[in-house]
Parts: C-alpha cells; sequence; structure tokens
C-alpha cells in the first residue's frame, strides 16, 4: 500500500539550491540506479520507479508555478503532490 507526499513550493529554486538538489538525485541515481526511469532535463527532475503500476512520476521545476499556471479557479499554484508504492 502506498500513500501521498504533499508539499509547497512559493519561489524558484536559486542556482545554488537546484545544484544541490540535483546533486543528491545524482546520488540516489547512484544508489538504486537500474529502478529509476529518469526522465530529468536541465530544469526538471522526473522519475518513476520501474515497474510502478499506477503511480504517479516524481516530479520537481526548478521555477515556482504562477497564477498564470492555473487550470480552475482556487487552485493552489504552490501544492504539489507524488503517489508512492511504499
Amino acid at each position: 500500500m502506498g500513500y501521498t507526499n504533499y508539499w509547497h513550493k512559493y519561489n524558484d529554486f536559486t542556482e545554488s539550491e537546484w545544484k544541490q538538489i540535483k546533486e543528491e538525485f545524482n546520488y540516489i541515481k547512484e544508489v538504486v540506479g537500474f529502478l529509476i526511469k529518469d526522465e530529468s532535463t536541465d530544469d526538471i527532475i522526473k522519475f518513476n520507479g520501474i515497474g510502478d503500476n499506477g503511480h504517479e512520476d516524481f516530479y520537481l521545476n526548478r521555477e515556482a508555478r504562477t497564477p498564470f499556471d492555473k487550470t480552475y479557479e482556487g487552485q493552489d499554484v504552490s501544492l504539489d503532490f507524488c503517489k508512492t508504492n511504499e
């Protein structure tokens, strides 16, 4: 049984913060490498566990969403989540 992780992201990551985050992610890939399907870019970390059925990719963008990114009235664009399998 899995659970859902929630977080708020209000601001863009600085270059220094993003560098640290990417370094940590690269370390995680080294440790569990073949178990991760990595679809990241320079400004986005996006991955999922191989064989993961019905769970969302983990997705972290360097830039925070803005009010222009709203898809419905009253949406909290700072809120994000990721469902996990374990």
